[in-house]
């Protein structure tokens, strides 16, 4: 017998309409597991029968990732900025130069944003060190922050996150980081 997720069917008399009808009712990523499966089953099995169908199953699903893929191409990307963040930009560009230190907003804390099902931090802490899994493959990776005289704050290592500026909002709840590929990302402050 072969047992694919969950379907018996007997080696000698199987139907390949039943499995094609099967596996087209199938979301991508069933399918890939699908395949992956029927791999496994027909290297056990050296059936001419079974090799056929798996090609063109294979063949399916990568004519449909190479649609999803296209789909999601967007035509121009915009920044992922909140509208609040903008407009407070905007405002702190036109107000022009203040008299007097600038004040330090207080980034202690960890920030956070979600890409997919996965949480992105930068977790600033008092003595001026951080971490942050928003790397290539999501590692961990630690250095330190400063201020300078007007209250910016530069972060070093900037050339492995590849940062071109951060801006914490005037409520502190909400902080900007814009990245050298022209990508901006909100991150929420979140409690402990």
């Amino acid at each position: 017998m072969i047992i694919i997720s969950g379907k018996a069917k007997k080696s000698g008399k199987s139907d390949i309409g039943e499995l094609r009808s099967y596996y087209k009712s199938l979301t991508l990523s069933q399918k890939r597991e699908f395949i992956n499966k029927l791999k496994q089953k027909v290297s056990e099995l050296k059936s001419e029968k079974y090799k056929d169908f798996l090609l063109e199953c294979i063949g399916d699903y990568n004519a449909a990732v190479q649609k999803l893929k296209k789909a999601e191409k967007p035509k121009a990307e915009k920044p992922d900025i909140s509208s609040e963040i903008f407009a407070r930009a905007i405002a702190s560009m036109l107000s022009g130069h203040h008299d007097g230190p600038a004040k330090r907003p207080s980034i202690v804390g960890r920030w956070e944003r979600l890409a997919g099902s996965k949480a992105i931090y930068y977790v600033f802490n008092e003595d001026g060190s951080f971490e942050t899994n928003e790397t290539a493959n999501q590692e961990k990776l630690q250095g330190h922050y400063t201020y300078d005289m007007d209250g910016q704050i530069f972060i070093d290592p900037h050339e492995i996150l590849q940062i071109n500026s951060l801006m914490v909002s005037v409520s502190g709840a909400t902080m900007a980081i814009s990245y050298a590929n022209g990508k901006m990302y909100d991150y929420k402050r979140k409690q402990v």
